[in-house]
């Protein structure tokens, strides 16, 4: 399988604006934000969660009935959780990838919600973090604005220069 187990990007943002950008992004999808907490909470002692690493809860209701219906073992990876993490000066965000996942149960109905939850994943993903290089994304439009007309297109063209994005592939 080609795709990766997870979805990472990297962001210029602080954690906490980088929180804030993946809360308006969730919002914008039409999605229920569901909980922000420490992805160690519960597994220590209250006061002693590492601030660092923080796990957001979100979900469309909609779609989450209409995978379920399809198969109910989607449950396994719903809601939708996106995980940020500081590494010293430098901030991630991440998830699973329902591509990789779906290809686990064998039923074609789902794998198309997988990839419909793929886009979404990464739409959230990209909302969260800073496009930095405004060199890149003015030379993006310049080049490709007279064959794509659609912003959406063009946006996620200027995301995926070298030097704005990485994807990457563990295991």
């Amino acid at each position: 399988d080609k795709e990766p187990p997870i979805l990472v990007r990297d962001s210029s943002y602080s954690l906490e604006e980088t929180l804030e950008k993946l809360k308006t992004a969730i919002a914008a999808a039409n999605m229920r934000l569901i909980r922000v907490q420490t992805l160690d909470q519960g597994f220590v002692d209250e006061g002693r969660e590492n601030p660092d690493q923080t796990i957001v809860y979100s979900c469309d209701f909609r779609f989450l009935n209409e995978a379920l219906q399809v198969d109910p073992r989607v449950g396994l990876f719903l809601p939708c959780r996106v995980t940020v993490v500081r590494h010293g000066e430098r901030v991630q965000v991440m998830s699973i990838n329902p591509k990789r996942l779906s290809r686990i149960f064998n039923n074609a109905e789902l794998d198309r919600l997988c990839d419909q939850m793929y886009d979404v994943y990464v739409n959230l993903l990209e909302e969260s973090v800073n496009i930095r290089d405004m060199r890149t994304i003015i030379e993006v439009l310049a080049t490709n604005a007279t064959r794509i007309q659609d912003a959406g297109d063009l946006t996620a063209l200027a995301r995926y220069t070298p030097d704005t994005s990485k994807t990457y592939e563990f295991g």
